[in-house]
Order: structure tokens, then sequence, then C-alpha cells
């Protein structure tokens, strides 16, 4: 339908149903930042970009934490959209291309379930390298 633009087509609708709850997560995280640090910042000579870099970038890590697993676990799993903007072209996703081996009379299960494995092991792959990091924002709200 669109062609080679839909892979850019599903981009930009994904950014754009994503922007307004990020912006919405960032700006109450940054709301309950207390103003002590931009004025200890600016008694240190930080103008509102060192401001920015230096001292609230680094207060932005467990909210930017968030947003990056909440969108990349909705976009990971998402078959209704890239089916829409990618059917019959030949860059698909994953759970469209697994959605490809259903039919209407007859279903190749071994293929299926076996597409299913190998797409969990990019996912199994990222817990593993960044296991430690999670559980530290899991738990960075706990105080005990």
């Amino acid at each position: 339908m669109l062609g080679p633009l839909a892979p850019l087509a599903l981009v930009v609708f994904y950014v754009g149903h994503h922007l307004p709850f990020t912006i919405f997560l960032f700006t109450t995280f940054l709301r309950a930042i207390p103003t002590d640090y931009d004025d200890a910042a600016s008694i240190d000579g930080c103008n509102r970009l060192q401001l920015f870099r230096y001292v609230l970038f680094p207060l932005l890590g467990p909210v930017t934490g968030t947003v990056v697993i909440m969108d990349t676990i909705f976009i990971w799993n998402d078959l209704m959209t890239p089916l829409l903007y990618l059917s019959g072209g030949r860059n698909l996703t994953l759970p469209v291309a697994i959605y490809s081996f259903v039919g209407e009379y007859s279903s190749d299960w071994s293929t299926i379930f076996a597409g299913l494995v190998i797409s969990m092991i990019p996912v199994l792959i990222a817990y593993a390298i960044l296991q430690k990091r999670i559980m530290q924002g899991f738990s960075a709200g706990v105080k005990g």
C-alpha cells in the first residue's frame, strides 16, 4: 500500500501514539524535583543548559527507564498496527510474520511455536544483559 515508506509510517505512528504519555511522565517527574537543585546550581554558576545537563538529566534516569521499558514492550508485542501498515510487504515485524503461519483452515503449529521461541531470544538476551539495572529500577522506590 505505502511501498517503501511503510516502515517510516509505522515509526511516525508509534512516535505520535507514545509521545503524549512520555511527555506526561517526564513533566510529572520534573515537577516533583525540588527547586533547591536549580538554586544550588545557579549559585555554583551553572547556566540553564548546564543545569539540565549536569543536574536534571542524571535525575531523569528512572523515568527514562520506565518510558523505554513500557514503549519497548508495547511496540515489540504489537500485532494490529504493523499488520495494517506492513501487510503484503517484505518488511514484517515478528508478530506479523508469525501470524502469517496461521491459516483459515490449517495452521502450521510447529512453525508457529518455533517462531515464538525465536522471538523470545532477543528479549531474554536484553534482560540478561540489563538484569542488574532493571532490578535496581524496581527496587528504587522501596526504601527500608
